[in-house]
Order: C-alpha cells, then sequence, then structure tokens
C-alpha cells in the first residue's frame, strides 16, 4: 500500500490561549476501503508522546518547531504501510489582545484625537495605527494621533491597531468607534471702544473670530448697531481680525453685536459665530 498524508490547517499554525487543533487526513491508499488507520505526531523529528490519534491540540513544547504526522494503514491480507506528511509551518505564539485601544479627545475639526495602545498578551510588542473614517482608511493617519479635518465632518472614527513582536504571531484590535465628527464652534470676540461717548464721535469697533484648531477662516462679519449694520468681508489675510469705525449713534444705550457667517470653504470646517452684545451709552 501506499499513500501521501496531509495535515490540514497546516498553514495557519498558532497558539493562541485556547490553543489550535490540528487535524490529519487519512491520505489516499490501495486499497481503499477496508482499512484501520493509527497516527503518530511528532515536532522537528521528535515523537509527541501520546499524540496518536488524528487530531492533535498544540502545546508550548512545540513553539519554533515544525510538525509532522505519520499514518499507518492495516488491513486484513495486506502488509501494513506508514507514510509521512511534509513539516508544517513553524508554530508560532498568537498575540492576543487584553483591552481593545479606544479613543479620547474631542471628536471636533481642529482638535486632536489620541488612540490608547490597548493591552496585549505579549510584553514588548511594536505598535501601528491606521485611522478610519466610516470604515475607510484615512491615507497618511498611522499615528497615534489624529488631527481631525474637515474632509472628516458627519463621519465616525476608528483607530485599527497592529501588536508584533519577532517569534509570535501578528494581532490586529480595533477600537469602538466615535461619535460623528462635527464643526469647529467659531467665537467672535467683540471689542467697542469707548463705551461711552456721544452723538458726534465716532466708536472703534474690533471683531475677532476664531475657531479652536482652525486658522485662515474667511467669511463675512456683520456689525448690527441699533436698528443699523455694516458688513465687512473677512479674508484669510486679515489672520480673522476686522476693524471698523460707526458714526452717528443716537442718543441712549446702543446695542452693539456681531455676527460671524463662514464662506462655503470655510463652512465646511466651522460653524456661524456671534458675539455677547455691548452696549455704548451716547450722549447728545
Amino acid at each position: 500500500m501506499a499513500s501521501r498524508v496531509a495535515i490540514f490547517s497546516e498553514s495557519d499554525l498558532e497558539l493562541p490561549a485556547d490553543h489550535h487543533t490540528l487535524t490529519a487526513s487519512a491520505g489516499t491508499w490501495d486499497p481503499a476501503t477496508g482499512l484501520t488507520y493509527s497516527y503518530a505526531w511528532s515536532a522537528d523529528g521528535m515523537v509527541i508522546s501520546g499524540a496518536s490519534g488524528p487530531t492533535f491540540v498544540l502545546t508550548a513544547a512545540q513553539l519554533g518547531k515544525r510538525v509532522t504526522v505519520s499514518v499507518t494503514a492495516s488491513a486484513a491480507g495486506y502488509v501494513s504501510a506508514s507514510a509521512t506528511s511534509s513539516p508544517s509551518a513553524v508554530v508560532t505564539e498568537q498575540i492576543t489582545v487584553a483591552t481593545a485601544p479606544s479613543i479620547s479627545g474631542k471628536v471636533v475639526v481642529g482638535q486632536t484625537v489620541t488612540s490608547s495602545p490597548g493591552t496585549w498578551s505579549v510584553f514588548g510588542v511594536s505598535l501601528a495605527y491606521q485611522w478610519y473614517a466610516n470604515g475607510t482608511a484615512v491615507k497618511g493617519a498611522t499615528a497615534r494621533t489624529l488631527k481631525v479635518s474637515s474632509a472628516l465632518v458627519g463621519k465616525k472614527l476608528t483607530v485599527r491597531v497592529t501588536a508584533t513582536k519577532v517569534g509570535y504571531l501578528s494581532a490586529v484590535s480595533t477600537s469602538a468607534a466615535s461619535a460623528a465628527v462635527s464643526k469647529a464652534a467659531s467665537k467672535a470676540a467683540l471689542t467697542v471702544k469707548p463705551k461711552k461717548t456721544t452723538t458726534k464721535k465716532k466708536v472703534k469697533v474690533t471683531v475677532k473670530v476664531s475657531a479652536a484648531g482652525v486658522s485662515g477662516l474667511t467669511g463675512k462679519v456683520k456689525v448690527t448697531y441699533g436698528k443699523k449694520s455694516v458688513t465687512k468681508t473677512l479674508t484669510a489675510k486679515a489672520k480673522g481680525k476686522v476693524t471698523l469705525k460707526l458714526a452717528r449713534l443716537k442718543k441712549g444705550t446702543v446695542k452693539v453685536k456681531a455676527v460671524y457667517t463662514p464662506t462655503s470653504s470655510a463652512a465646511k470646517a466651522v460653524k456661524k459665530g456671534t458675539s455677547k452684545v455691548v452696549k455704548v451709552k451716547v450722549k447728545k
């Protein structure tokens, strides 16, 4: 009798926490029926004591070794014959995740979010990061931190961490998804000088528009005073600052307010902003 024998799953020999079971095929024999089989498993050519079934559960003793299985076929009226499989891949230990990575920080345009490294079953692993937005990899986002861009607005972030170490099978773990990325809140800081004046004098109004983590804001700044208003264009060169003068203020208390409306491009990153009301006392 003659045959070839193969180990099922030999391309995936690993040793996770619950171990891994290898299964041997009996092979193909002549005759094809009426046969009984016995098995003997070996590691680097040394027979493994007690490993005499068609399946074998890997243990730490096989780490770094190649496994083979020998099958002996017997049948009435025939001389028994044996065949040995090709060696398996080298048995390595599987890194496993103990605590999955998580995301911290505000998922807001201009802010920076950070991935925790997670905890792993093996000490001293090397970690690689990849950020995702709605399941799609963010190009170039392979650091532990990620600065949130306007392109990510409305999308949920995850981070995938891969742990590797020489002599071990790598492991991958993905964080839970964040909340959807939101636009940055803009602020319109209004300064009016002086706050006490006369109807014959002008007052200087300065509006400083900002959004945390976002630069080069553009748009329109509308300053309302009493029933009147004036609108000025905010350019990137202005660095968020608009200055103007108000004349012919009516006697009494005049309420001044500023509203920033971003351009269509800036609106991808920031929201509309409104200042606090500043009261100016005007005498005749």
